[in-house]
């Protein structure tokens, strides 16, 4: 097929999905990128890098990313088709970032100021990712969405660039088999709350270049985040699928009548919560006993026999389950829907201070 019929395919497939065009750019497109005010002019460069950074995508995953790479001085592009939305992602990340510097929560070397000089927005696809070495992807979990977004990044994009994105559902490999730079491609995955979490999942495909996994690695390094990278594409990645094995087993546990609901979140609030907040589970284990070895000729056994007593218990389907109307009312009740909002305040507060005091401990630790 000639390019420049595909061109027009996926301009006009794009343009159905909410795109406007020019998303490939024009001679008529607005020159003048939405700025995060008019400092851009007088940024002292010493302080500032020069490589571009384009965020595709303007709701809380794609403010938290332009937020982490402007922590460190990269030059931040936002992109949404809705001019709106840029311009009211630009407005939220100005006092989110105020609000974190009179927190003393700011994360990077840049104050608040810096930080916002850096990012600015743009409603033109093309102008967006024009120049950047890595590309972040933010939008919606669809996978004829996210099959559209690539066929229309990879006509844009050089040889250069890093194409990642913030999929955690859809599998990779599916809406890049067909791209052009599709061994470009690589997923890079925040744990929630973004911003204040420093965990990023890597996800290589099986045609992901080698130089694109040490390379997205070492900007997330960089940015202040810690890359965990897995060997190959696995449904869920690892964060979710340990969230879901506990969330799956407490429901079991609420369900047979073995605990109340209520007391359920204790025992991870109030107890294993308090070990996971600074060590993994195999430096638990190793730490409660005299070593790993001697934890598993302990307790090895007893693992084997508690886990395998549920080992042919299916788990519990949480649309079906008749736990699910007192769980769900136990939870509305304890922070109603309208509240949800200030709770994630407070717990997004009390991640950075957690965040803080780790930092304290680590670097006492490596001092001593």
């Amino acid at each position: 097929m000639p390019a420049f019929c595909m061109r027009n395919i996926i301009t006009s497939i794009a343009s159905r999905l909410g795109f406007k065009k020019p998303i490939f750019g024009s001679e008529n497109a607005p020159e003048k990128p939405i700025c995060n005010e008019t400092l851009k002019t007088t940024k002292n460069v010493s302080k500032f890098r020069t490589e571009k950074v384009a965020i595709v995508g303007s709701g809380v995953t794609a403010m938290s990313w332009a937020m982490l790479f402007a922590s460190v001085g990269y030059q931040v592009t936002i992109f949404d088709v809705f001019h709106k939305n840029v311009s009211d992602a630009l407005n939220s990340i100005r006092v989110q970032l105020k609000t974190l510097e009179s927190s003393g929560l700011l994360r990077g070397h840049l104050n608040a100021d810096d930080q916002i000089k850096c990012i600015e927005g743009s409603s033109n696809l093309a102008k967006a990712v024009k120049d950047a070495v890595f590309i972040q992807e933010c939008k919606k979990e669809h996978y004829a969405f996210k099959i559209i977004i690539f066929q229309i990044l990879d006509a844009l994009v050089d040889d250069n660039v890093i194409l990642s994105t913030s999929t955690s559902m859809t599998p990779l490999t599916l809406f890049s088999d067909k791209i052009k730079h599709k061994s470009h491609v690589i997923v890079s995955h925040l744990v929630e709350p973004f911003y204040y979490g420093s965990l990023v999942e890597i996800v290589p495909t099986i045609w992901t270049y080698p130089w694109i996994v040490a390379g997205t690695k070492e900007i997330m390094k960089e940015i202040g985040q810690q890359p965990v990278s897995l060997t190959k594409e696995i449904s869920g990645y690892i964060v979710n699928r340990i969230q879901y094995v506990i969330l799956n087993e407490v429901w079991r546990l609420v369900e047979q009548g073995i605990v109340h609901v209520q007391d359920i979140d204790k025992l991870i609030s109030e107890g294993l919560g308090m070990y996971y907040a600074f060590l993994g589970p195999f430096e638990i284990a190793h730490l409660s006993s005299e070593g790993i070895v001697n934890y598993i000729k302990r307790y090895g056994e007893t693992i084997f026999n508690v886990c395998n007593i549920t080992a042919d218990t299916p788990p519990p389907c949480m649309n079906t389950s008749y736990s699910t109307e007192f769980i769900c009312a136990h939870l509305n009740a304890v922070v109603p829907l309208e509240k949800l909002q200030e709770r994630r305040a407070w717990r997004d507060a009390c991640f950075m201070r957690l965040m803080k005091l780790r930092n304290e401990m680590n670097l006492l630790f490596i001092n001593e």
